[in-house]
Order: C-alpha cells, then sequence, then structure tokens
C-alpha cells in the first residue's frame, strides 16, 4: 500500500492473496521492487508503477529464498540477501541482462542490504552480519562497475523458455487424460518447441525491463 502524507489516503499497490513486503523504490520512482511469499518460498518481483494494473515481473526463482531488495544507487540493478549457497549471502541481480552476482561469501549470513551515499561519487553496501554467534554491521565500498567488481553467478532461467516447456506439459497432459497416442501434429509441435528452446540458448532474447540503456 502506499500512504499520501498530505490526507492519509491510501492506495493498494499490489493483488496477491498471500505476503508482499519489505518494497523499495527504484531512483526515479517508476518501478517497485518486493519480496513476495508464493509457492512455499520467498522470491523477488518488480511492478512498474507508471502503468495503471500492470502485472509484476519475477526476477528470481527457485526453492531457496530471496528477500530484502534494495535498488542500487543508478537503478540498474538490485541488491538482495538469499540462502541459496545454505547461508544467507548479498547477491547483486542485474536488472540489464537478468544475470545474478555474488557480493559477500564466507563463514558468516549477511542480510538486509542497504545503500549509504558518503558522496555523489562513493557510495557503500552495508548489512547485517552474523558471524560465531555475534551479530554486527559490515560494509563494502562499491565500485564505478559493480559487474566488474563482483562475481558473475548465472542467468536467469529465460522466460520465453519457460513459456515452451509449459505449452509442451500441456499438451503431453492433454494427450494422457484423452488417451490418444500424440499424433503426427503433436510430434510436429514437439520437434518445433524443441528447435525454437535451442534457438532461444543460442541467441537468448531477455523481455525488456526499461533499464538496457541505463549505465
Amino acid at each position: 500500500w502506499l500512504q499520501n502524507l498530505k490526507n492519509s489516503e491510501l492506495t493498494r499497490v499490489t493483488t496477491f492473496k498471500n505476503h508482499d513486503f519489505y518494497p523499495d523504490f527504484s531512483p526515479d520512482g517508476t518501478h517497485l521492487v518486493y519480496t513476495s511469499f508464493r509457492n512455499n518460498t520467498f522470491n523477488l518481483f518488480m511492478k512498474k508503477l507508471s502503468v495503471n494494473g500492470s502485472l509484476p515481473l519475477q526476477l528470481t526463482q527457485g526453492e531457496h529464498i530471496s528477500a530484502h531488495p534494495r535498488f542500487s544507487p543508478s537503478g540498474s540493478g538490485i541488491y538482495f540477501d538469499s540462502n541459496r549457497t545454505g547461508k544467507n549471502q548479498i547477491y547483486f541481480f542485474s536488472l540489464k541482462d537478468y544475470a545474478v552476482f555474488s557480493v559477500t561469501s564466507g563463514r558468516f549470513n549477511a542480510s538486509f542490504p542497504s545503500i549509504a551515499k558518503k558522496s555523489e561519487s562513493e557510495k557503500i553496501l552495508v548489512f547485517d552480519c552474523q558471524e560465531q554467534g555475534v551479530t554486527g554491521i559490515k560494509t563494502i565500498k562499491l565500485g564505478a562497475d559493480v559487474r566488474e567488481q563482483f562475481t558473475r553467478l548465472e542467468p536467469v532461467k529465460e522466460f520465453s523458455e519457460i513459456k515452451h516447456e509449459l505449452e509442451l506439459s500441456l499438451e503431453a497432459a492433454h494427450a494422457t487424460a484423452t488417451g490418444n497416442p500424440p499424433n503426427s501434429s503433436f510430434e510436429t509441435d514437439l520437434k518445433r518447441i524443441k528447435v525454437g528452446k535451442e534457438e532461444l540458448v543460442r541467441n537468448p532474447k531477455l523481455p525488456s525491463t526499461g533499464f538496457e540503456n541505463e549505465s
């Protein structure tokens, strides 16, 4: 929800039936990133506020927890914490190509990233750190290019590839439910989908977020 500080009027921003929480605005105010509890885990979602009724875009996927997002000062990416390695660590999600970068690692738990600006040219990542039973605050000085400073892990799975897999599973489920073996048409469609997936691997096409041309 958004609250107008002048008249206390409330405006609902997300409509999912479960928990949407820990929101953060992009620097230009056009997007909102937040944590959502869906399918028994927590993932990051981003909603475009400039378009009324726009559907949120899911940024992270998987059974591990991804939470507590914070936009980078330039708006080109999002810092968040995740337990994908077994311990909670800080990661950076690039909105240019959906790649994930490892920011922290070690025998400690890191969470709740935030950005502190000492000056226009000097920015610091601040986060909670629990090590050997003691919780404190740690900082990392951010370089001019986060993508060069931290280790790239993997791109998020192609959304178009997920769509193809869903279409394939639905066709297979229909054939099983009706008791009809796959006919020539289905086999042709299956071959077309496989060829399409191979083409996506060679030439991936990412959905537009509006951040591609930012530095």
